[in-house]
């Protein structure tokens, strides 16, 4: 689910494993952005700026991530 707050929007994924899904979708936009072909894309890389910064916005910083992994 996606709520918008002001000057945010927030992504709820249920899942009971959130740690491990946390990481594998990580790991799929990683693999996402190292897959695309620029002989077949436009000159015009905007989208992968933009799944840049939704995969910085999901890293943690080094507390959170202590707390993360502590959890599960």
């Amino acid at each position: 689910m996606v709520k918008f707050e002001k000057d945010k929007f927030v992504v709820e994924m249920d899942n009971p494993f959130p740690v491990s899904m946390w990481l594998s979708t990580v790991t799929d936009i990683v693999r996402a952005i190292s897959s695309v072909d620029k002989e077949r894309v436009s000159n015009e890389y905007d989208f992968i700026y933009g799944l840049c910064d939704l995969l910085e916005a999901m890293l943690p910083d080094e507390r959170q991530a202590k707390r993360m992994f502590e959890g599960e």
